[in-house]
This record gives structure tokens, sequence and C-alpha cells, in this order.
């Protein structure tokens, strides 16, 4: 079953786990400690965006520790932590895949789940777009490529 909770972070966020994993996490990473923010806004996108690919930012970075999983922006030093759930999705915005491929992926990796994955990607990007994470890109497909 997919999170629909994408991140868990938010700027009120009592020192738990994340927290202290961040302060640990920026240490290594010889960075001041940034604060998280919160980037699940269960926001649709509208449906005109689907023939786009989202792809990755490259100012983020993408750190994987244990379980968990942060993506960092090294511009503003902003860390927001994926849980599972946004961490496959991530992985699958190559600029190559619209939304509905990745949320196919999805179906065909889980067929025993009976969410709308299509919602749950739509809401995970937008969250991740709204935060720079992500960005719109047309996908190259290969008949495309060699006109």
């Amino acid at each position: 079953m997919l999170d629909t909770t994408y991140c868990a972070a938010r700027q009120d966020l009592p020192l738990g786990k994340i927290a202290k994993h961040e302060i640990s996490r920026s240490a290594a990473l010889g960075v001041a400690p940034a604060p998280l923010y919160a980037v699940g806004l269960p926001t649709a996108v509208s449906m005109n965006t689907i023939q786009r690919a989202p792809a990755q930012s490259a100012v983020f970075r993408f750190e994987e520790l244990d379980d968990e999983s942060l993506i960092f922006n090294t511009v503003t030093k902003r860390t927001v932590y994926l849980n599972p759930s946004a961490t496959v999705i991530w992985k699958l915005c190559d600029g190559q895949r619209t939304i509905e491929e990745i949320a196919k992926l999805l179906k065909d990796a889980y067929p025993e789940a009976s969410e709308d994955f299509l919602v749950d990607v739509e809401s995970a990007v937008q969250a991740l777009l709204s935060e720079g994470a992500l960005r719109w890109v047309v996908p190259q497909r290969d008949s495309e490529a060699n006109i």
C-alpha cells in the first residue's frame, strides 16, 4: 500500500528521529543543519500536464542512509525527507516517463494494491514541483530523436 504522506518534514517538527538525522546528516555533508519543510500538499496536477514528464532538478542531491531518503537543495541548503513511496516516485522522475507511465509502472509492480496510483503519483509530483525538486520537461521519444 502506498503511503500518501509523501514527506514527513515540518518546520515545527520536534527534534525526533528525522530532525536528529538531518542534523547529523548536515554535519556529515559539511553544511549547517537546514530546517525540514513540508512538501506534502495533496493537490491534483491538471490533466494537460500528463503529456509532460517530471524530471529531477539539477540543484537537488539525493541521499539514502539506512532506510531513509533525503533530497538536499545545494543552493538553499533545504532538506526534504522522502518516505519510501516518494522515494520510488522520485527515482522514476527521469524526464522520460509521464505521470501516467509512472503510475502504470507502480500498478504493474504492485498488482495486489487497490490504490489509485495516478492520484498518488500526481500528489507526490505536485508536492515535489512545489518544492522545486522537480521540473516539467517534454520527453524525447526514440522516434522523435531520429527526426
